[in-house]
């Protein structure tokens, strides 16, 4: 009815805006402080879905899955080595409220979940929104690009869009608790495909840390079961 789309439209704007600043905060973290620094303050984010599915959502958490959850992040740290000697508080901040966004953005998909809100309606609304909000960045910063620089932003464009659809669906359907330590994946397919790709050989503490987060996925797949 016109009232549970309007529900749903609202809640849906919600979602879309928190995920849309998390990313702009997260793109101005990686421009302005270290990679590592910016990943790290980036990963904080299901921590801050956790907390949001617990305040907001009224969902409760086990020591186990926290606990997780807070191993992988340590794992992903061994993993991007962060040195923040070299971070502005400011920069750090906002590169923190990346983080605290995506975790939100992540607990109301959860939430829209519930309404059985369409997920492709999801993304094709954040889309719009995310490209029509930042459109004036573009305008007015306007940078020239080559053809190999626009072949690689169409190329992660599309990689973006597919991971879109894969987080939009997991966090539908699944327990935000349960899901929230696949968050840190991304690292170690970071890590096999700078190997594969580039030749880059990960160093012990980058193995160990991808090892810590598989190992904690393994333990979040089996609580969940």
């Amino acid at each position: 009815n016109e009232r549970s789309f309007k529900m749903s439209l609202w809640n849906t704007s919600h979602t879309v805006g928190a995920g849309t600043l998390g990313i702009i905060a997260n793109f101005h973290a990686i421009s302005r402080i270290p990679l590592g620094d910016s990943m790290a303050l980036n990963k904080t984010a299901p921590f801050f879905t956790l907390l949001a599915c617990w305040a907001l959502l009224g969902e409760r958490m086990t020591f186990r899955q926290v606990g997780a959850v807070a191993i992988a992040f340590a794992g992903a740290m061994l993993v991007v080595k962060p040195d923040f000697s070299g971070t502005g508080i400011p920069d750090a901040v906002i590169g923190l409220l990346s983080g605290a966004f995506a975790g939100i953005a992540y607990a109301l998909l959860h939430s829209l979940g519930r309404r059985k809100v369409d997920g492709a309606f999801i993304i094709f609304f954040f889309s719009v929104f995310s490209a029509l909000s930042t459109l004036p960045f573009l305008v007015w910063g306007n940078v020239p690009v080559s053809t190999a620089q626009v072949a690689l932003l169409v190329a992660s464009g599309i990689a973006a869009t597919l991971g879109q659809f894969g987080i939009t669906w997991a966090y539908r359907f699944a327990e935000p608790r349960q899901i929230a330590v696949y968050d840190y994946s991304g690292i170690v397919f970071a890590a096999v495909f700078g190997l594969v790709i580039f030749g880059q050989i990960p160093d012990l503490s980058s193995i160990v840390g991808a090892a810590v987060i598989v190992a904690m996925a393994v333990v979040v797949f089996r609580t969940g079961k």
